[in-house]
């Protein structure tokens, strides 16, 4: 959100977050920019790229239940809603 916000809502996430200041209306605000820049869906799209990454590379290790269990939670990690 702060990458693709304008200039008033990106000095508001700032100081939102560098002064620890926030309240209930800082929050509001900085959901409302995350809604509206797609950081939801932005970030749901790379957490989904690492985890394949990750799982990607558990195939050099030889097939075992730990093997299968990283790759399980990898994909649970980015499965879950919240």
């Amino acid at each position: 959100a702060l990458r693709n916000s304008s200039g008033s809502d990106a000095t508001r996430i700032r100081e939102a977050i560098t002064a620890a200041r926030g309240g209930e209306a800082d929050l509001a605000h900085i959901i409302a920019c995350i809604d509206r820049t797609g950081g939801i869906d932005y970030t749901r799209e790379r957490a989904l790229a690492e985890s394949d990454s990750a799982v990607a590379a558990l195939a050099v290790l030889p097939h075992s239940p730990c093997r299968d269990g990283l790759a399980a939670l990898a994909h649970l990690a980015v499965g879950r809603d919240r």
